[in-house]
């Protein structure tokens, strides 16, 4: 069933006094989490930092942004992705380099992607479109250790996209462990194994 702006209202407002988890919460409301939080990040975004400080979730580094690392956790589930780019070898007998890489894009989101941006990095791509490409979908993309470090502060707060990123820490903490350009074949199939793991992820 879908919910409108006044069940959401009456469904935090009820929260508020209780003593139970977001998740026991919602069970008991017969919704999941997930789709729960989703909706308040759609209504009331402000009160979703709540939710999350009830759980006891906050970590010191989210104080640090301009947007509460909770309500980015939130958008990410929602409109990120995790991957690992595959580039060919730059020279003769070198081994293909294998990259960490998220990305988040909304329309009407350029404010949002520029304070991430601004904390963490990265570059903002404009996607064009429409007949006269007067549309703009922004795109916030991260790689190497901005992407790992973006993946680490979110992980908490994730659920939808909590196993991709999972993966590309992991993926990330293997190969800085790693010295040395040349890979062996075995290393190089497991990075290929990961990477196909996480575009098959992206996917579900």
């Amino acid at each position: 069933m879908k919910l409108g702006k006044k069940e959401v209202r009456k469904l935090l407002d009820e929260y508020r006094e209780t003593s139970l988890t977001a998740e026991e919460f919602a069970k008991n409301k017969g919704y999941s989490w997930s789709r729960l939080r989703l909706m308040l990040l759609k209504y009331f975004p402000d009160e979703f930092t709540e939710i999350a400080r009830k759980k006891g979730n906050r970590r010191g580094q989210g104080d640090k942004l301009e947007l509460p690392i909770e309500y980015i956790a939130g958008l990410f589930d929602g409109e990120g992705s995790v991957s690992i780019q595959k580039r060919k070898p730059r020279g003769r007998g070198e081994s293909p380099n294998y990259i960490l890489t998220v990305c988040l894009g909304f329309r009407h989101g350029m404010d949002i992607l520029q304070k991430i941006k601004k904390h963490y990095g990265g570059i903002i791509h404009i996607v064009r479109y429409g007949k006269l490409k007067e549309r703009a979908y922004p795109r916030w993309y991260a790689t190497y250790n901005q992407a790992y470090r973006f993946l680490k502060d979110i992980l908490p707060f994730l659920i939808i996209k909590r196993k991709a990123a999972e993966l590309g820490i992991k993926f990330r903490e293997e190969k800085k462990k790693r010295t040395g350009r040349k890979l062996t074949e075995a290393e190089i199939r497991k990075r290929e194994d990961m990477r196909l793991k996480l575009k098959e992820l992206n996917h579900l």
